[in-house]
């Protein structure tokens, strides 16, 4: 479940650093030249997009339809019929984060054949 009043604390962010790109954009040169307002423009709708869990559910299952039958690699099966743009519902695994190196360094995993086998 999403926390309670995050979309509004991250717009407020947002608008913040709109504000900011507005004014490196006509203070500086290279503002302008990097196109920084177009930039944080696009960060805001990448993360405007994953406070909206319909999409980590188009997400999650495109990336579990291209893994391999034999991956080790597993994503959760979500289930949209319950999903919600603020609660995602999705199979709970045992397991290990990727996120988690301690714990992957514990299963002597080699790391190089991990990352192979999630992007292939």
């Amino acid at each position: 479940m999403q926390r309670p009043h995050i979309a509004e604390a991250v717009e407020r962010d947002l608008e913040v650093l709109d504000e900011i790109a507005r004014a490196i954009e006509s203070r500086t040169t290279w503002g302008a030249d990097y196109g920084v307002r177009e930039l944080t423009s696009e960060v805001a709708e990448r993360l405007r997009e994953e406070l909206d869990f319909r999409t980590e559910t188009r997400n999650a299952t495109e990336i579990a339809a291209h893994l391999p039958p034999d991956s080790p690699v597993r994503v959760p099966t979500v289930h949209p019929a319950m999903t919600t743009s603020r609660v995602l519902v999705m199979e709970w695994l045992d397991g290990v984060s990727i996120r988690d190196s301690d714990a992957i360094d514990e299963l002597s995993v080699d790391r190089t054949k991990l990352a192979g086998d999630g992007t292939s």
